[in-house]
């Protein structure tokens, strides 16, 4: 949902900036960094995105917002 956010905040649907580093991230949604790193992985998997660094590409925005 992190995402999501991100896409409105920065009115982009294609992709996302992460503006803090992912262990920040991950603390600040509640989790640990490895934990943001496997789901990052399984949404990568399922076609959701694709991570570049601190860019976050979105592929898949609808299939993104329905998850």
């Amino acid at each position: 949902s992190h995402l999501c956010y991100l896409m409105d905040e920065q009115r982009r649907q294609d992709r996302v900036v992460l503006d803090i580093p992912k262990g920040q991230l991950a603390s600040l949604l509640g989790t640990s960094a490895e934990t943001l790193s496997r789901i990052f992985s399984r949404m990568t998997e399922e076609g959701l995105i694709r991570v570049e660094g601190k860019t976050i590409v979105i592929l898949d925005p609808e299939g993104l917002r329905e998850r």
